[in-house]
């Protein structure tokens, strides 16, 4: 453990990435208070003895768990699994914090530990050593990504976001129904219609509800249009252009822990570009010398709105992976799909890619136009060989 008594402190963490990864810090600087160092366990709001004290007695669980790292461990310089060992050691997630000085509005605390930390994360969930934990679904820009969004009503004729809520007047007399303004003369409420004052409410008229006017070219409605201008790159139009992107939170899983406590080296995650992992299954095929051949399908997203698009590439994926057997190798790189089929040949896929169709699209509300194309490794090899020359 470090407690760190000036700006200087941070030195002493970086003779190892391990030390500045798994140990707690309590900061006793008050140079810049408990925000400049967002990642350490304690600010202490007075330097005394007591106050240490107090800190090293909340900290006293975390410190034993440190003495159960193997010692592999303080020599590792895998940012993994120091992440692993980082969020094992305090028992915790690895939560993201709201922060609008960043276009994502969300960022980890810790990811001024671990550069790229969002990446690695994803990488440690796909390998079964993180949980994924729903943290939050932001809407973004089409056009830049940022999530710095100002969602506004529109007037569905021009536009416009110059709206007013105004009551509905109902004369019960002879039944004329329009906004407020349209009676309104002065403190005087007039029938446009049949030119009545209209004195007591509930006997000359009542308000049955309310719309919105607009100041720009006067149109009433009872609905509205939801547009968005960007904050940071200041692109503006309706909400339907949006999409949206999932926030995780991340869970070490017993996996992982026993992966901290084992000390071993963590597996590679298969992190290779689709070229690659083709060529891999290719020279698989060929050495096994048993049939195989890969099935491809490529979505079209027409005119679907970008959410739509993003949920439909997501089912689809989902789907198209659960279709095969549990050892068959699938792709997912929208709005391109594949599927590593060993032990099947060209022609028995070409067959079945009928059934095989109406299984993927039987489970979709909505299924997306596609192509289906089957390639033999007769076909592949020449593609990969020109794509390499």
């Amino acid at each position: 453990m470090l407690v760190r008594t000036a700006d200087v402190g941070i030195n002493q963490l970086r003779v190892l990435p391990s030390l500045r990864a798994i140990l707690p810090v309590i900061d006793a600087s008050f140079a810049h208070g408990a925000a400049a160092y967002p990642t350490d366990e304690l600010h202490l709001p007075v330097r005394s003895r007591e106050a240490l004290a107090e800190a090293l007695s909340e900290l006293r669980p975390m410190i034993e768990r440190l003495r159960t790292l193997p010692a592999s461990i303080w020599a590792s310089t895998d940012p993994r699994l120091l992440l692993l060992a980082r969020l094992s050691v305090r028992e915790r997630p690895l939560q993201p914090r709201r922060d609008p000085r960043v276009p994502e509005t969300v960022r980890f605390p810790d990811e001024a530990i671990f550069p790229g930390l969002g990446l690695m994360a994803e990488r440690l969930a796909d390998q079964g050593f993180l949980r994924r934990v729903f943290f939050d679904r932001l809407t973004v820009c089409p056009r830049c990504a940022s999530a710095r969004l100002s969602l506004r009503e529109l007037c569905c004729s021009c536009h416009s976001a110059d709206l007013k809520e105004q009551a509905i007047i109902h004369h019960l007399r002879c039944s004329a129904q329009a906004p407020e303004q349209d009676f309104r003369q002065g403190s005087r409420l007039v029938c446009p219609h049949c030119r009545r004052d209209l004195e007591y409410f509930s006997v000359d008229y009542d308000r049955p509800g309310s719309v919105l006017v607009c100041g720009a070219c006067g149109h009433a409605s009872s609905d509205s249009a939801v547009g968005y201008v960007c904050l940071d790159c200041a692109a503006e139009g309706d909400a339907e252009q949006t999409s949206t992107r999932p926030v995780w939170s991340y869970e070490l899983t017993e996996a992982g822990r026993c992966q901290v406590l084992s000390g071993f080296p963590l597996p590679e995650a298969d992190g290779r570009p689709i070229r690659e992992r083709v060529a891999a299954f290719l020279a698989k095929a060929k050495t096994s010398r048993e049939p195989a051949c890969i099935l491809v399908a490529r979505l079209h997203r027409g005119a679907r709105p970008a959410r739509d698009w993003e949920q439909v590439c997501g089912l689809f994926g989902h789907v198209f992976a659960e279709t095969f057997t549990i050892d068959t190798e699938t792709i997912a790189s929208p709005p391109i799909f594949l599927a590593f089929l060993q032990g099947d040949s060209k022609e028995d896929v070409v067959a079945e890619l009928p059934r095989i169709r109406q299984a993927l699209e039987s489970l979709l509300r909505d299924p997306p136009e596609a192509d289906y194309g089957v390639y033999g490794l007769e076909d592949v090899e020449p593609l990969l060989a020109g794509a390499a020359g």
